[in-house]
């Protein structure tokens, strides 16, 4: 099969990146590619995402693939005949390339169709957390009895096209939270007349450094603090009022929700004893990506022969696949994008293309054998 076509739309996709339920563009490119193939059913699905049956009898059961298509609001310095053209905006995490890998296994499973039915998502917002979401969401998909789901991701700091995989969780379970906390403002002379909420914080910050365990790959759990304000440059007044803004992970959703509560009971504790009042919101939750024994299996016998690497853990970063265990089984792995690839979301991280081949090709054993 060739796959200079494959990589022609990579390199488009990476030219023209879109954020989170912004991905019209996108859209059109994959349905325009797709409109070329003799596809069983194509839905359009959570706004900009699409939704692809492959093979077998109509809305069948079948094995669900899924993809990500959103790019990341980061300017990009890469210097390469594709760079983005949209400012501000770029493919830094690699689902060009996903969805590149995606669009092949489709062309190589229509080539040659497997029996039974097979689907393919190309899902939008996967960034934010909230995409899969939205696919759940949808009358079409919920009506489709999936038999299970898998996905991937590129590693960066794996050998080049290594397949790697992972036991019991994939990814982190991961949420944000944006809390703000009400007290009394006073004059710059009289602090004690007032609640100054930087000593509640300074307190909470403690107590994340001393409940966070990141050394182990397999059992991490912390929290970071990612932004913080109170008060202003008004060097008379005692501020009243403050933000701070934190993302908590851990390698379970066990772990994840026993920190979660331990954290916000702590916050909760802190502002009852200074007399002030903390209101919060929690942003951009990622499900922990649950490993299914029997789809890990059957992966596991068709990777045996590539030599995959086991990962030591899961990975530390949020991958909202893991919402889809509510309606079936799921199994995630990885391919590495070579130990030399700049990090993830790293303004000159840029998917490697000599990676779609043996992927698809991966991906296509994978599903004949599974189905």
């Amino acid at each position: 099969m060739d796959f200079q076509d494959i990589i022609d739309i990579r390199q488009q996709l990476h030219q023209n990146p879109e954020p989170a339920f912004k991905e019209f563009e996108t859209q059109k490119t994959l349905k325009s590619y797709l409109s070329s193939l003799p596809l069983v059913n194509l839905w359009e699905l959570a706004g900009t995402g699409l939704l692809v049956q492959v093979s077998g009898s109509s809305r069948n059961p079948g094995l669900l693939y899924r993809t990500d298509i959103d790019a990341l609001p980061i300017q990009e310095e890469n210097e390469i005949s594709y760079k983005s053209k949209n400012e501000g905006f770029a493919h830094l995490c690699g689902h060009d390339g996903h969805a590149s890998i995606a669009l092949g296994l489709i062309k190589s499973l229509v080539q040659n169709p497997p029996k039974r039915p097979v689907y393919v998502l190309f899902q939008p917002a996967e960034e934010t957390g909230m995409g899969a979401k939205e696919v759940l969401k949808d009358s079409v998909f919920s009506s489709i009895p999936f038999t299970g789901a898998y996905a991937l991701h590129n590693l960066p700091g794996h050998e080049l096209g290594k397949i790697c995989y992972a036991k019991d969780f994939f990814s982190a379970s991961v949420t944000s939270f944006a809390m703000r906390f009400k007290g009394k403002f006073s004059h710059a002379a009289e602090p004690f007349n007032g609640i100054n909420p930087a000593f509640i914080i300074s307190d909470l910050l403690q107590y994340m450094r001393e409940e966070s365990k990141a050394e182990s790959p397999d059992k991490f759990r912390f929290i970071t603090p990612v932004g913080l304000k109170v008060g202003s440059a008004d060097y008379g007044i005692n501020p009243g009022r403050g933000e701070l803004h934190v993302t908590l992970r851990a390698a379970s959703e066990k772990k994840f929700e026993k920190l979660k509560k331990k954290f916000l009971a702590k916050a909760e504790e802190l502002c009852a004893e200074a007399g002030a009042e903390l209101d919060y919101e929690e942003l951009e939750h990622f499900a922990a990506s649950e490993q299914d024994a029997k789809l890990e299996a059957q992966f596991l016998k068709i990777a045996k022969g590539l030599d995959p690497e086991l990962l030591p853990g899961p990975n530390r970063w949020g991958e909202d696949f893991g919402f889809y265990k509510k309606q079936c089984s799921t199994y995630m792995f990885g391919v590495g994008s070579g130990t030399n690839q700049p990090a993830l979301h790293h303004q000159n991280y840029n998917f490697p293309d000599q990676i779609i081949e043996p992927t698809v090709n991966f991906l296509t054993e994978l599903f004949h054998k599974s189905v």
